[in-house]
């Protein structure tokens, strides 16, 4: 399988660097386009997941139930209802309960395999159900 990355990865490196990119960032941007492919192989996970995240004030005022949120990085989150109970995520400031229909179970892959993490693809959308805020 690396094999088959490896020559898709040389065969598409001169497109980018055609592209104006530098070599190291044709071949980052070559390798993308791998990574996505084998992430097409991981079938999609149905069922709650959640995700900590540290938005601020502005950020948080988009979060209305029923607007759409494209989030365009990729996005960890955890199989489950319940918040993360890692000290590393107690500073967030926000919890969100997730239905995923489109992210990729990883644990075997993850950083984390002890969380069971699934992943969200870049520009993913999600529909917000409900809004609940608490303060200290």
């Amino acid at each position: 399988a690396m094999n088959q990355h490896e020559r898709r990865v040389e065969k598409s490196t001169p497109y980018f660097l055609d592209k104006g990119l530098s070599e190291d960032e044709a071949r980052a941007s070559a390798l993308a386009i791998s990574f996505y492919t084998a992430l097409s192989y991981i079938p999609y996970y149905w069922g709650y997941v959640t995700r900590a995240c540290e938005l601020t004030s502005d950020e948080l005022k988009f979060y209305q139930p029923g607007s759409l949120i494209t989030w365009v990085q990729f996005s960890s989150s955890k199989k489950g209802k319940e918040a993360h109970n890692d000290p590393m995520f107690s500073t967030r400031n926000t919890y969100f309960q997730i239905y995923s229909l489109t992210g990729r179970p990883i644990k075997q892959f993850s950083n984390f395999p002890n969380e069971d993490e699934v992943l969200f693809l870049p520009h993913s959308t999600f529909l917000v159900f409900n809004r609940e805020v608490n303060v200290d």
